[in-house]
């Protein structure tokens, strides 16, 4: 191959590895086909994940339908150190269905990228990561509609809260593709103002 072409798929990996901030697209695609091929050769988990989606799913039916008349317990809990849905409004309803909904299919996404048998462990650990960031992505804490905290704060400043977060949004989306880190972050000192 030529000096110059190889120049330019280094060029491309560089591009690359900065939209993916270092994360081999390959390593990823290779832990969601060891899980998805593992789980397709595995019927018994698979009617297990099933029979666990129908549970899942009527616990929410459930609790949906006693909550609008009456005050009941949550059949799904956030972790201990997840502190998304500490704000008191999120116990109200809709929130509180929202956040319930969201909830279970975190639960179920646990349950689902488990290791199934003769996937590496490694590869497993790298779904489940996977898939709760993508679950993570569709938290209703993350979208300004569904979060009564977002909520109240816009009413308050009319607006002038999500001004400002477009504003961050952008600059930090011309800082990633600079390959520029935040000013504030490079006055972090290891063992100093970071753990």
């Amino acid at each position: 191959m030529s000096h110059s072409f190889e120049t330019f798929d280094r060029v491309g990996r560089a591009f690359n590895a900065r939209l993916t901030q270092g994360i081999s697209p390959h390593a990823l695609y290779a832990a969601w086909f060891d899980w998805a091929s593992h789980l397709a050769n595995a019927p018994g988990r698979v009617l297990e994940l099933w029979g666990l989606a129908a549970n899942t799913n009527a616990r929410l039916a459930r609790f949906a339908a006693q909550s609008l008349s009456e005050t009941v317990e949550p059949p799904f809990r956030p972790q201990p150190s997840d502190r998304r849905f500490a704000d008191e409004a999120w116990r109200q309803v809709p929130y509180l269905l929202w956040q319930q909904a969201f909830l279970a299919a975190e639960s179920w996404w646990t349950e689902a990228t488990r290791e199934v048998r003769g996937m590496t462990p490694k590869n497993a650990a790298r779904a489940d990561f996977m898939a709760h960031q993508m679950l993570d992505v569709w938290s209703p804490t993350n979208i300004p509609w569904l979060n009564p905290t977002i909520i109240e704060r816009t009413r308050n400043e009319t607006g002038a809260n999500l001004v400002r977060g477009a504003i961050n949004f952008q600059d930090d989306m011309l800082r990633a593709l600079a390959g520029q880190p935040r000013p504030e972050i490079d006055s972090l000192k290891l063992g100093e103002t970071l753990a």
